[in-house]
């Protein structure tokens, strides 16, 4: 199952958030007004030596902040706290899939309580700055601080998932996490692109994990092998607010939306879940 958007046909939503959406809105009203205004205080005509009225800018309609690989960073999502976090993901359900019923939508909700206040960590979220996002805000009740780079005795059972939109993407944050890897803990790749199920498969069976990153699909393929495990799992990471040059993010595209809300749903995720040890982190 190919878990990489590239090339393929999918559906992609506008690149602007229901909350940037709430802000441009107010913006726009208040540039009208004041235009309306200036309008009403000028009664001088406009004779030939006048200069014409200077074009102003519109303005953004959303909070983005350029990455060196030409993407953007949706900045709306670090002043998220977990009640707006859990209605954007009800909204986001929402607008994927208008035909469920509303008995349908309540069983996929995700409450406030399964997400991490991260507001408090305010630098940029590029992935230069994620190794330090993870040692701030990746924490144990009543520990100090949580050794990122160690990793559970049983094979295939990391304590942190990255969840993101491509194979290209997913690439990348292993890459910014590799100070994590050691010789029993493994920073884990989990996408379709040059990596067979296959391959995954055996990589899980074999390594100890700490750190797993990965597409949604190839995600789920390897959880419904039964290699990949859950048990030891504490810190599921979206990779929400990063948007490639085309549009793309993980809430942007109808099938990577709906292989996230797979994993949340699965049964095994819903378990780890209800125990109360599992978090969500929008990074």
């Amino acid at each position: 199952m190919e878990d990489d958007f590239d090339g393929a046909d999918v559906l992609v939503e506008t690149p602007t958030t229901a909350l940037t959406e709430a802000l441009s809105k107010r913006k726009r009203k208040r540039a009208k007004e004041k235009a309306n205004k200036a309008s009403a205080l000028t009664s001088t005509p406009t004779t030939s030596t006048s200069r014409p009225p200077t074009k102003k800018s519109k303005p953004s309609t959303s909070k983005t902040t350029t990455t060196p690989d030409d993407g953007s960073i949706d900045e709306t999502i670090a002043h998220m706290d977990p009640p707006l976090l859990a209605d954007y993901v009800a909204a986001r359900l929402k607008h994927w899939s208008p035909t469920l019923s509303s008995v349908e939508l309540q069983d996929q909700y995700l409450p406030a309580s399964l997400f991490t206040d991260t507001t408090q960590w305010t630098s940029q979220r590029t992935l230069a700055n994620l190794p330090n996002y993870l040692e701030k805000c990746c924490r144990v009740a009543g520990a100090k601080k949580f050794r990122l780079d160690r990793a559970a005795e049983e094979k295939g059972a990391p304590h942190t998932l990255v969840i993101t939109s491509a194979a290209l993407r997913a690439s990348r944050i292993a890459s910014a996490l590799r100070k994590y890897q050691a010789k029993e803990a493994m920073v884990a790749k989990l996408f379709a692109k040059h990596i067979k199920v296959a391959e995954s498969v055996e990589m899980c069976k074999d390594n100890r994990i700490g750190i797993a990153v990965g597409t949604p699909s190839r995600i789920l393929e390897v959880l419904n092998e039964g290699v990949l495990k859950l048990d030891e799992l504490r810190w599921i990471v979206v990779d929400a607010s990063y948007v490639d040059k085309k549009g793309f993010g993980v809430f942007r595209i109808r099938e990577v939306h709906r292989g996230i809300m797979d994993f949340f749903g699965h049964e095994k995720t819903k378990q780890r879940f209800e125990e109360g040890t599992l978090k969500i982190l929008f990074f």
